[in-house]
């Protein structure tokens, strides 16, 4: 009976360490999925944002407002960004690229201008 009783005793540890670690796993892999969820949730709104300002940028072109070289440089960056979010969330929009191979033909047409 005492052996038995030792054998149980020796298990007990081993179930817990077995219990905690399962746990930990458990919780580890909801805590990514919550982290995999928010930064899908930051793409998408910085996506949203970027293309807000790349078409704004274009719609001011067409009113005729000036801009400067840096404020072209701006744009060509935060393109730059959205063709990388728009790639990891695996989708397109037509329309803003040729809102901004308009935006480029203003830039090269503006650079001819002033050299």
């Amino acid at each position: 009976m005492k052996e038995i009783f030792r054998k149980v005793l020796l298990k007990i540890p081993k179930m817990i360490r077995s219990f905690l670690i399962e746990d930990l796993v458990k919780e580890h892999k909801v805590f990514h999925s919550e982290i995999d969820n928010i930064n899908a949730k930051i793409d998408d709104n910085e996506k949203d944002r970027l293309r807000y300002e790349i078409l704004s940028f274009a719609s001011s072109l067409r009113s005729g407002e000036k801009h400067t070289t840096q404020e072209f440089d701006t744009i060509f960056m935060f393109h730059s960004k959205y063709q990388t979010i728009i790639k990891r969330l695996n989708v397109s929009n037509g329309y803003l690229d040729e809102e901004f191979d308009y935006i480029i033909q203003e830039f090269q047409k503006r650079k001819k201008e002033i050299f």
